[in-house]
């Protein structure tokens, strides 16, 4: 199984994160616009659309407040997956705060096309929660 980790540091309180990260179907204007152009309800959680084009059904697996933290799975895509689950926790940091994603899945394969997704979305994720001074 292969494992795509990325830790964001983003310019925004973690609390303000939070609330964007757990607005599960509005992922596409609170937290990747550009990168995901629509996001809607779906069976068990949203159905999403990338700007490349590729429609993935994601089921919401948990939500814990007290920590911060949403995981979600892959159920249908045009991805060759035979496991797909990510966890997003955030965490305060000394200026702002950090977005920790982890990603599981397999076959290993998929995870060089995986990783490149996640970096788009650490991208936006950056563009909307700016790190001052950061360019």
């Amino acid at each position: 199984m292969a494992t795509v980790r990325k830790d964001v540091v983003l310019g925004a309180d973690a609390a303000d994160v939070w609330e964007a990260l757990r607005d599960f179907t509005a992922v596409h204007q609170r937290l990747c616009p550009g990168v995901l152009v629509d996001s809607r309800p779906g069976p068990g959680g949203r159905v999403v659309t990338f700007a490349a084009g590729p429609v993935v059904r994601e089921t919401l697996v948990a939500v814990e407040p007290e920590e911060r933290r949403l995981v979600y799975a892959v159920a249908e895509s045009p991805f060759p997956f035979a496991h797909h689950q990510a966890s997003m926790q955030v965490l305060p940091a000394e200026a702002g705060c950090r977005l920790v994603w982890v990603t599981d899945l397999l076959p290993d394969e998929v995870a060089p096309a995986v990783n490149a997704l996640v970096e788009e979305g650490a991208a936006a994720m950056r563009r909307v929660f700016p790190v001052p001074g950061d360019h």
